[in-house]
This record gives C-alpha cells, sequence and structure tokens, in this order.
C-alpha cells in the first residue's frame, strides 16, 4: 500500500464513523494507450453500496470529475460502465456477476484535468469527505434490499421484445442455410464432386423400374407393421374380457358360498 494515498469518507454529517478510501495514479500497459489514463485515479476499498455520483462528490475537492468506472475488479477495459459489459438479458443468469454485486469494488476516477490528479497525489486532505447529501441520497439497508428486489421482476415489454428479436434473428439465419444449400445442389465443386441435401436427394430420386419396386416393398411392410399393431390391440382386448369374466364368477362364488354358511351359522365375520 505504499503508492496509495488514502481519504477519509463520512456516510453523511451526521455519520460519527468514517471509511478509508485507497487511491493512487492509474497505471495501463506500455501497449496500451488511452486519453482519459493520464488524467485517471485508480480507487480501492469501496463498499457495495457506494454510487458513481458518491465517489464524485468525494473527490471533486480535486477537481471538477467527469466520470467514474465501477467494477468488481480491476479490468484491462475500465472505461466501459460495468452494465455495458454484460448484456442484461432475461435468458441470462451469471451468478459469479451477482455475487460480485455484493462485494467490496474498484473505481476509475477520470477527472477532466490532468492537474487534478497531481494535487490529489500531491496534496492529500485530511478532513473527512461526505458521500452522501440532499442531492444525492444513496440507498442503503432494507431500502437498498427493496430496490434490488422491485428490479429483479421482469418487464413484459421488453422481454416480447428481446424474444421477437432474437425469433427474427433465428429466421434469418435458418432461410440463410437453406438457401446456402439449395445452391450448393447439384453444384461440382472443383474435384467434380456434388454435395448431396435431403432436398436434393428427395427431388432427385428417378421414378425407375427399381425405385417404384422399392416404394412398394416399403408401403407393403407399412401395412403389414400396421396389421400386426392392430391384432396386438385386438388380443389385449379380449385377454381383458377374459379376464374381467373371471373375476365377476369368482365374485359369484364367494357370495353363493357366504350366503350358504350363513344360513348354517358359520358365518363369523368378527
Amino acid at each position: 500500500m505504499e503508492d496509495y494515498q488514502v481519504i477519509k469518507v463520512k456516510f453523511n454529517e451526521q455519520s460519527q464513523a468514517c471509511h478509508h478510501l485507497f487511491y493512487k495514479k492509474n497505471k495501463i500497459g506500455k501497449s496500451e494507450t488511452n486519453e482519459f489514463n493520464s488524467r485517471t485515479l485508480f480507487v480501492n476499498n469501496i463498499p457495495p453500496y457506494y454510487t458513481e455520483q458518491g465517489i464524485k462528490n468525494v473527490f471533486s475537492v480535486f477537481g471538477r470529475v467527469d466520470n467514474v468506472f465501477i467494477h468488481s475488479k480491476p479490468t484491462s477495459n475500465p472505461f466501459i460502465k460495468q452494465n455495458e459489459i454484460h448484456k442484461k438479458s432475461y435468458f441470462e443468469h451469471d451468478d459469479e456477476n451477482n455475487d460480485d454485486e455484493h462485494g467490496f469494488k474498484i473505481a476509475y476516477v477520470v477527472f477532466s484535468q490532468e492537474q487534478s490528479v497531481d494535487k490529489s497525489l500531491k496534496k492529500p486532505i485530511d478532513n473527512e469527505r461526505i458521500l452522501t447529501n440532499t442531492d444525492t441520497i444513496i440507498s442503503t439497508g432494507m431500502k437498498k434490499w427493496v430496490e434490488e428486489y422491485k428490479r429483479n421482476f421482469v418487464d413484459a415489454k421488453k422481454l416480447n421484445k428481446e424474444i421477437d428479436e432474437y425469433m427474427m434473428n433465428y429466421d434469418e439465419e435458418k432461410a440463410k442455410k437453406e438457401q446456402e444449400q439449395e445452391e450448393m445442389a447439384n453444384q461440382p465443386d472443383e474435384d467434380g464432386w456434388i454435395t448431396v441435401t435431403p432436398k436434393s436427394r428427395k427431388s432427385n430420386l428417378a421414378f425407375t423400374e427399381r425405385n417404384i419396386e422399392k416404394m412398394k416393398t416399403k408401403q407393403k411392410k407399412k401395412r403389414q407393421q400396421m396389421q400386426l399393431i392392430n391384432f396386438y390391440s385386438f388380443q389385449m382386448k379380449e385377454s381383458k374380457k377374459e379376464y374381467i369374466a373371471q373375476l365377476r364368477k369368482k365374485f359369484e362364488e364367494d357370495k353363493q358360498r357366504i350366503e350358504s354358511m350363513k344360513q348354517n351359522r358359520k358365518f363369523k365375520p368378527f
């Protein structure tokens, strides 16, 4: 932590305790260049409830802050919003990203001028900075949980729009593939080979005597299978009828035997 400077942050004017943020000048690899880098601070130890506007309030003491990019960990693309990196889709569920929302984070604070970065490093302040005020209220605790819970509900209009776009792209891709297959059918390649597709195989079936005999044999086999299935169905029905008849016969015999025992006073059910 030798390269870092420290800035103390209170949640609001009434807060007694303060939180410590650690920051330093942002460094990137030799092969990477960006217009924002020379006027950017890398900030660590950011609680999960901190917002972009809240961080702007903290670091505005050094100069005007143009933008704040919050991420779950250091990244090679720091100047992109986190919600732009991960596509918001109702059909995508990323447990790893959901876990990151509840942990401590890092941020890249971009100033309007390079002098603001130099000022923050050469003249750090000892006074506590205020995270939230009447103009920028930050939700915490129960209120924050309620807001997160409400955001979990599906927006029917957005969901329908996403489904329509997906199906439209799917239909376009399918039509494109079918068209390519049709164009490839019966077209010899460089070696003279012809790509056979299911459609071309069906359409090019010649009505020769041999093919006609094959079709007749196939149809005859299907009819035999259907007859066999019908026979099994008939056999099962007959077996059920015979079984039910036996049950009825046994029931009548038991009934007569009980009546006979009653008459002879030998029937004792209890």
